[in-house]
């Protein structure tokens, strides 16, 4: 049951709560950053447009979709976000597709395990049977995390994603709710 109060592994205590339209500013600074490193997620150019932000808000509540925000009680700063949206296909209102983004300085601390917990038990409250995700074959970290939860993996797209000149392919994965056990 959400907001959740959690200590993390760096002694910081977060609050795991529903978005709110005022993080969004925060939440947008950290995908920028992850965008930046150039090596998480298929994407080049960074979101700074009011209008992108505010749309993409939006839609999530429009759609019903479940965003999960991660924030320090102290000081008060969004530190990472996990979202199950809807994929858009009339027969697959069942299916949410999982995103994740952690502030590089919060990794490997539990932020992105206990946001992938509390957006799945949201999940299994709501319309969805089934999460998919895909990620980097070279994001280790986050593969082994998706699969401690309970996601398999199901697929491999070779060199499906170019960055740098580097190409990446990109795993899939996925959790049918009726099998994800929340885990502390």
């Amino acid at each position: 049951m959400l907001p959740k109060i959690k200590k993390l592994k760096n002694g910081d205590t977060a609050v795991f709560r529903h978005l709110k339209r005022e993080d969004l500013d925060e939440i947008w600074e950290i995908f920028n950053k992850v965008v930046s490193e150039m090596k998480y997620i298929p994407v080049i150019n960074p979101v700074t447009s009011r209008f992108e932000k505010e749309n993409w808000y939006y839609r999530q509540k429009e759609e019903n979709n479940i965003v999960i925000v991660a924030e320090l009680e102290n000081p008060n700063q969004i530190i990472g976000q996990c979202m199950i949206e809807h994929i858009g296909w009339d027969a697959a209102i069942h299916v949410g597709e999982l995103g994740i983004i952690v502030d590089p300085a919060y990794r490997n601390i539990g932020v992105g395990k206990t946001l992938i917990q509390e957006a799945l038990n949201a999940a299994s409250k709501k319309l969805f049977e089934k999460v998919i995700l895909s990620c980097f074959h070279t994001n280790l970290h986050a593969l082994n995390l998706y699969k401690k939860v309970g996601f398999q993996e199901v697929g491999c797209r070779k060199e499906q994603f170019k960055l740098n000149g580097t190409y990446y392919d990109e795993i899939l994965m996925e959790l049918y709710l009726k099998d994800f056990k929340y885990r502390e």
